[in-house]
């Protein structure tokens, strides 16, 4: 079930008003995801952020949550922006089954 979809419509330097804007929703700030914490009480410290860009995985570390690295897509330009940065994903995997595997793996399921 899908509960609520979340992105943010602004950029910190392109489009017009009142979109081109910094702003806290926009990865790697964390607003989206502190949104959904207070909607759905989501505890973001249990949570898994699962992406295939750097900005992905520093919003997942700053709240705290479990990140996972997908290598499909930006996935490869991702990890070398991660390593450059000094961030690592807790996980980096080929695919989004192999993410899915890893979080039902942590979580005691097995699937």
């Amino acid at each position: 079930m899908l509960d609520r979809i979340y992105y943010c419509p602004h950029h910190p330097t392109e489009g017009v008003p009142p979109y081109n804007i910094s702003c806290a929703c926009r990865k790697p700030n964390p607003g989206m995801l502190l949104a959904a914490e207070r909607e759905f009480q989501v505890d973001l410290q249990r949570s898994t952020v699962v992406g295939d860009r750097s900005v992905d995985i520093l919003a997942g570390r700053a709240v705290g949550a479990r990140t996972v690295l997908v290598l499909t897509g930006y996935g490869r330009q991702a990890a070398e922006e991660c390593a450059a940065l000094g961030v690592q994903p807790d996980h980096t995997v080929g695919s989004i089954l192999k993410a899915v595997e890893v979080i039902l793996g942590e979580d005691g399921f097995d699937g």
